[in-house]
């Protein structure tokens, strides 16, 4: 199973920002998802030099949906992280977050919960993906 490191890795290495949250949301665990998602956010609002000329490009852009930054404080709130990691790893607020936890804010799913994390990708586009055939013995 792939690690935290690995998908980071990866989405330095070859971008593909949102296709490495959706293969990732089957494999981490809670905690390590939160964290994922603040790193796909700081590599989405970076700026790299390219080309010969040295003009800078803006790497693909990542955020979380509504519907995912629900799951995702949901889930870290169900493994005990604290509100202060919430709202970082998340990038949600405190009033946000109050609200998840008084159940006034949830999930549009038909079941209550964090479902939608894990059943947001398509199996057919992570099959394609690099991302999957990528070796992640190392």
């Amino acid at each position: 199973m792939p690690s935290l490191a690995a998908y980071v890795r990866h989405a330095e290495e070859y971008g593909g920002l949102r296709d490495c949250w959706e293969v990732a949301c089957k494999d981490l665990s809670a905690l390590d998802l939160g964290k994922l998602a603040e790193t796909l956010r700081e590599q989405g609002a970076c700026r790299r030099r390219v080309g010969r000329k040295g003009k800078t490009a803006t790497v693909e852009r990542f955020s979380l949906t509504h519907a995912e930054t629900v799951a995702l404080v949901e889930l870290l709130i169900g493994v005990g992280v604290d509100d202060a990691d919430i709202r970082r790893y998340a990038s949600a607020s405190q009033s946000m977050v109050g609200a998840i936890r008084g159940g006034k804010i949830r999930n549009e799913n038909e079941k209550p919960g964090p479902s939608i994390i894990r059943a947001r990708g398509k199996p057919e586009r992570a099959a394609n993906a690099p991302l999957a055939a990528l070796s992640w013995g190392e």
